[in-house]
């Protein structure tokens, strides 16, 4: 508790009055509860590297650590935690109780063209997309799991479509790979408060007049 020593005008000088800033301790309370309760961010990147674009939600954590650490662009709010995930698993429950907001990205085969962007909001298993790229566990699983153990932190699910599998191989074809400062931009988006993205889609014409106009 903070205190001021104030002394009294006419008093004798023995006497001290000590005022109790209350305010301001009940302030500081409030202010250290937040801390101690307020979860950081976490982008979680799914994907196999092994397979070629279904590794593309690794590919977008790699790109951010690159971002992040050499200021090739603006950087991310210190408190953002990166992780690849890489297959999932149930060793990846835990997270759901440590961070809050998580944004995931991962691969999907959806029909649409190779390296279309999606962004979605998902607050229950069934919320989330059929058609996300198999894993060992798949993010659908994982979810239903994490549920079990508490309340769902805000989750934001950013999917960028391809068009098959590739086995072995560590790259990414084309239209994938140019797609990726698009997904990369929605994050940076996701994490400032004042602005939150509403659930978009966004065409590989789209990507192609972003990555020109930078809009």
């Amino acid at each position: 508790m903070t205190v001021t020593l104030r002394r009294i005008r006419g008093a004798g000088d023995g006497h001290l009055h000590v005022e109790n800033q209350q305010q301001s301790y009940i302030a500081h309370e409030v202010k250290m509860m937040n801390l101690e309760n307020h979860k950081p961010p976490l982008i979680l990147g799914i994907g196999n590297l092994l397979m070629g674009d279904e590794g593309v939600g690794v590919h977008a954590i790699r790109a951010l650590v690159r971002t992040d650490s050499f200021g090739e662009h603006e950087a991310l709010p210190q408190n953002v935690k990166l992780l690849d995930g890489g297959t999932g698993g149930f060793h990846l429950l835990s997270l759901f109780q440590e961070y809050d907001p998580i944004i995931l990205i991962d691969a999907t085969m959806d029909g649409k063209p190779a390296g279309t962007v999606s962004l979605i909001h998902p607050k229950f298993a069934s919320d989330f997309p059929k058609t996300l790229s198999a894993h060992d566990i798949g993010l659908r699983d994982l979810l239903e799991s994490a549920q079990l153990l508490g309340p769902l932190p805000k989750l934001h699910l950013i999917t960028i479509s391809i068009a098959e599998i590739q086995s072995m191989t560590l790259s990414l074809s084309a239209e994938v790979e140019k797609a990726l400062p698009f997904a990369l931009s929605k994050v940076k988006e996701l994490l400032e408060p004042t602005h939150p993205p509403m659930t978009t889609v966004a065409t590989g014409a789209e990507v192609s007049h972003f990555l020109q106009n930078g809009d």
